[in-house]
């Protein structure tokens, strides 16, 4: 388990509360460059932290049944305040990220408040989304996978409220390719959205779409 908390210091291990990092630019260096699966990352509930989290493949390693999980600790929610995006990862699976709030700097200034993308050809898996709350970005939750054959399966998207964003989750399998529903090639598989809330979201910057949710190749 790693700490991160406003009173830490990025000098610090990390490994318990008075030990804390301080930064999201520490989390996003990893543990001697990456995090291993069942490893846990917690922020500081009620505190916010400026910054986007981003990971390419090589520095996460969770599994679906052993995921790297984000979330927060003590009192509350943390706070991801994104410039751009909140959480952002290329091309790795085993993701869990629950009990976070995630703040953009408005729906009209482009970026997500999370972003999986596949553009490798591979499947990657094992997404859960729980107890989050994601305002002010282009979109709240964007899911795409690249060209066939890349692949995004097993995602669980629990208990979400998407708000005052551009658009709620959206969820594209083989963005570019129309043709491939059509071919049973879907690009997105085992997708799970329940309990979850998507309002007051003005449509995506390229046409009025996806106030609420949008699907395809899914």
């Amino acid at each position: 388990i790693y700490y991160v908390s406003p009173k830490g210091n990025d000098s610090n291990d990390g490994r318990s509360p008075e030990k804390a990092w301080r930064s999201i630019d520490r989390v996003n260096k990893g543990y001697k460059g990456n995090y291993q699966a069942g490893d846990r990352i917690l922020f500081e509930g009620g505190q916010t932290f400026s910054g986007m989290i981003y990971f390419e493949s090589k520095k996460l390693h969770g599994t679906k049944d052993l995921p790297v999980t984000f979330s927060s600790y003590g009192t509350g929610r943390a706070t991801i305040k994104g410039d751009m995006a909140g959480f952002m990862v290329s091309g790795v699976g085993g993701i869990t990220i629950e009990n976070i709030n995630f703040l953009g700097p408005g729906s009209e200034k482009g970026g997500s408040g999370i972003s999986i993308v596949n553009e490798t050809p591979t499947t990657v898996s094992g997404f859960r989304f729980l107890d989050l709350e994601i305002s002010r970005f282009t979109n709240s939750i964007y899911i795409a996978t690249g060209e066939i054959p890349s692949k995004i399966q097993n995602i669980h998207i629990e208990r979400l409220s998407a708000h005052d964003n551009a658009s709620g989750p959206s969820l594209f399998g083989h963005f570019a390719v129309s043709s491939a529903r059509s071919g049973g090639d879907y690009g997105l598989r085992d997708v799970y959205v329940g309990h979850s809330e998507s309002f007051n979201n003005t449509g995506s910057v390229i046409s009025n779409m996806c106030t609420g949710m949008c699907f395809m190749n899914v």
